[in-house]
């Protein structure tokens, strides 16, 4: 591909025939002998409490082979997921050379959910109905914590706390360039224009 620059060039597509005629194969379509399927139950709240799961019910249900929660994995992992926060280049720090908060994120939550949709437990089942209809069966006790929708009141003084090494919900502050510089060109510009973004993918 050196050379080439394929910004701004039509690029025909090639799998609309057999996604049009119904020959498209998805992951939904595979279907071997003695395969399994597996549902996630995930977190209705942004931020709460676990007090306790039962999933005594679904354990039980017709064609389940398996339900797992954060106490059945405990004993098997090594530690959570690794984030990279010390990992070059993404261990930039805060400001005055503290170390970036490593919030820990396991599989499945452990005591307390931070975001909507995460996965409290799994369950394996002979098919994927049967483990759609024992996901439903698993009792979790939620206490709904107090949550924030915006960066500007994540920010604030009194915003909910989600990891204990970021009690300002801050994990990494970085900076580069010139600042001298980047003050001045704005001092002198003819126009300034100032506008939020917001990066959803941080």
């Amino acid at each position: 591909m050196t050379g080439q620059n394929w910004v701004g060039r039509p690029m025909p597509r090639r799998e609309d025939r057999r996604f049009l005629t119904g020959a498209g194969r998805f992951t939904d379509d595979i279907a071997l002998d003695g395969q399994a399927h597996a549902v996630v139950l995930r977190a209705p709240h942004a931020h709460a409490r676990i007090a306790g799961i039962d999933a005594a019910a679904a354990r039980a249900a017709p064609g389940v082979l398996l339900v797992l929660t954060a106490d059945d994995i405990a004993g098997e992992l090594t530690g959570p997921i690794p984030s990279y926060t010390d990992t070059p280049p993404f261990d930039v720090g805060r400001r005055g050379d503290g170390p970036p908060a490593d919030g820990s994120q396991f599989p499945l939550a452990t005591d307390r959910v931070r975001y909507l949709g995460e996965a409290v437990a799994l369950v394996v089942a002979e098919t994927a109905a049967a483990a759609q209809d024992a996901a439903a069966l698993v009792e979790v006790d939620y206490q709904p914590l107090p949550a924030v929708m915006t960066l500007d009141q994540a920010l604030s003084a009194d915003a909910p706390g989600l990891w204990d090494d970021a009690p300002d919900n801050v994990s990494f502050e970085w900076q580069g360039g010139d600042a001298a510089a980047t003050a001045d060109a704005f001092a002198n510009a003819a126009h300034v224009t100032r506008l939020e973004l917001v990066n959803t993918g941080w």
